[in-house]
């Protein structure tokens, strides 16, 4: 059996006010802002190019729901975020008014501070000490580590990979003569492509489908990847006969390869 977490609630007075911390002040992505009618939203935001659960920005709708603002713990710490970089987020918070009510501190189990949103629920964020930030998967229940690519000309793809990947939170995490390393930042490579002159790409049947976090992540992988050389394979939206809240963009890259990038939506 596998379980996880794919969001929480986090009840807020305000759509925009909550959105106007959670994205301008945390840097966190806007995953999805649905009209349900009646003035309802269905809001969720997460970290940028993270992985593991979102938080749903629920408009509190009942006064002991309003009570329950900025007090969902009781005053105890509430979300743990993670980061590979403690003082460059620490201080990058800081500089957008994030306020810290424990200064940072070196503890057994690494580097720890805690802010509060705009509400007053408590944040750790907290380097973890003697292990890199992965992705929240468990590893032993991921079935690929990492997929490789030939391509004829290593510069002219890093062009092209290096934007489309931007969109969906991933970055080059390592580079050599000839390749290239693309994975969530601070982690292991998950997409490698290697100067190969004589490389021609996988014949009918093959493609990459790369994971986003929103709908906007795929719409700018696509627009990226046209700009870039890429061919349109089939323009961003929904694709109901995969499944519901499937959202994906198909592209060629410049070498041929046929790539997807696609988020699965969670429904109301």
């Amino acid at each position: 059996m596998i379980q996880r977490i794919s969001q929480f609630t986090v009840t807020v007075r305000d759509y925009d006010e909550a959105l106007a911390f959670y994205v301008d002040k945390l840097g966190f992505e806007r995953l999805e802002d649905t009209p349900l009618g009646g003035g309802k939203r269905w809001v969720r935001v997460g970290p940028r190019g993270g992985a593991g659960a979102g938080i749903l920005l629920a408009r509190a709708a009942s006064s002991e729901q309003e009570a329950s603002v900025g007090r969902q713990t009781g005053g105890r710490v509430f979300v743990f975020l993670e980061t590979d970089d403690f003082r460059r987020d620490y201080d990058a918070l800081s500089s957008r008014g994030v306020t810290f009510v424990r200064p940072p501190s070196d503890e057994s189990y690494g580097t720890v501070a805690v802010f509060e949103d705009l509400y007053g629920n408590r944040f750790d964020l907290i380097e973890p000490k003697g292990r890199r930030l992965r992705e929240a998967a468990d590893p032993g229940k991921n079935m690929l580590d990492h997929l490789s690519l030939g391509v004829v000309d290593l510069a002219h793809a890093a062009t092209f990979y290096d934007a489309v990947l931007e969109p969906l939170g991933f970055v080059r995490v390592w580079t050599y003569e000839k390749a290239i390393g693309y994975g969530p930042p601070g982690s292991d490579d998950r997409l490698a492509i290697k100067e190969r002159p004589a490389a021609k790409p996988a014949g009918e049947g093959f493609h990459v489908a790369l994971a986003a976090t929103s709908r906007a992540a795929v719409d700018g992988f696509h627009a990226a990847a046209l700009s870039h050389g890429g061919v349109d394979e089939g323009p961003p939206g929904l694709r109901p006969a995969y499944g519901p809240g499937y959202y994906a963009a198909f592209v060629r890259d410049r070498d041929g390869y046929l790539i997807e990038a696609v988020v699965h939506e969670p429904q109301p």
